[in-house]
């Protein structure tokens, strides 16, 4: 608490804490009801910052070979695309231990080594850039929050999964115009975010890899390297919906010079009064591995029916996972939105 500037301490042999339940003789409402009970209970409990590990593992037996496996953590300690390499080496790790084996003949580079690195980066080529790309914003885009019920605590999820037809339309679409979907998901955001505020100019947060392809085993490493930066866009009505995504798209590229860039130093660098956060919604495109059974899975374990809970500090975060089926799931604050 006495130092400058916060620092992440790695600790050898710690324990992780595990929650096993087997199945006995409950029903399958039973199995279900209680591993309900365990979800709730555990994203009420969260994580402090100093009670290490970050992370707890939860295991529920379904019965007939098949098991409900929870893993939670702290963000702090790996991001999406970590999460599922470490998935994968856990099961193959699983896999070669029955033949007498082990897929760990080598030590990874560590996430130091990308820590130092940031560290050594010139900042002020960054500065100018982020200082002139929020010159004259002091606020982020306001919610519409006519409709929120304060009595209302903790956070919600709403799920709309696409259909095939629709994105693979969707697919086609962003390649005919040399876009992306994430693209056009963020205009469409951009969009929503100026009906309901009224603003032209609209500021909210895009969820980057922070993975530099210049940096040597940047794709391999376990840590956090996602980070969260403003975008903003002016709303350009009269001009074609095409030809205004496109300005986003180059806006998305530019942007890929400063990703390693913290959000501490943008606001520094803003004219953003402290404590007034830059914006209050991001959007994430989860470009990584799902975790089902593939060819880096050995056939006798089967991951299916994976799926992803977030908490963040924002009042709303827009998660696209893009699949056979686009889906495109909301988590918010239920007494902010």
């Amino acid at each position: 608490d006495d130092l400058e500037q916060p620092l992440q301490q790695i600790n050898e042999g710690v324990a992780i804490e595990w929650h096993v339940d087997q199945a006995g003789s409950r029903s399958e409402d039973q199995i279900s009801q209680r591993i309900e009970t365990y979800l709730h209970e555990d994203r009420t409990r969260g994580f402090q910052l100093n009670e290490p590990p970050l992370q707890r593992v939860g295991l529920f037996e379904l019965g007939d070979g098949k098991y409900r496996f929870i893993w939670s953590f702290h963000h702090i300690i790996c991001d999406g695309w970590s999460s599922t390499q470490i998935i994968q080496e856990l099961v193959a790790e699983y896999h070669a231990l029955n033949h007498g084996k082990t897929i760990f003949e080598r030590q990874e580079r560590p996430f130091r080594d990308f820590v130092a690195w940031i560290n050594e980066q010139d900042r002020s080529i960054a500065r100018a850039f982020w200082t002139e790309e929020l010159s004259g914003a002091t606020g982020p885009t306001p919610l519409p929050t006519y409709h929120v019920d304060p009595q209302r605590q903790g956070y919600g999820k709403l799920s709309l999964p696409l259909s095939a037809e629709f994105t693979a339309s969707l697919n086609a679409a962003a390649r005919a115009r040399r876009l992306t979907v994430n693209t056009i998901i963020q205009g469409a955001w951009a969009l929503l975010l100026h009906f309901y505020s009224g603003e032209e100019e609209i500021i909210f947060g895009s969820t980057v890899s922070g993975r530099p392809p210049f940096f040597e085993d940047a794709q391999t490493m376990v840590g956090l390297f996602i980070n969260t930066l403003p975008i903003r866009i002016e709303i350009e009505q009269d001009r074609p919906f095409s030809k205004w995504l496109a300005t986003l798209l180059e806006k998305q590229i530019l942007i890929r010079d400063f990703e390693t860039s913290s959000l501490v130093d943008i606001q520094e660098w803003s004219e953003f009064q402290p404590g007034v956060p830059l914006f209050d919604s991001i959007v994430v495109f989860e470009n990584v591995p799902t975790g089902h059974t593939g060819p880096d899975i050995p056939a006798e374990i089967a991951i299916d029916q994976v799926e992803y809970h977030e908490q963040s500090n924002f009042p709303i975060s827009i998660i696209a996972l893009p699949e056979e089926q686009l889906t495109l799931v909301a988590f918010y604050e239920k007494t902010a939105v």
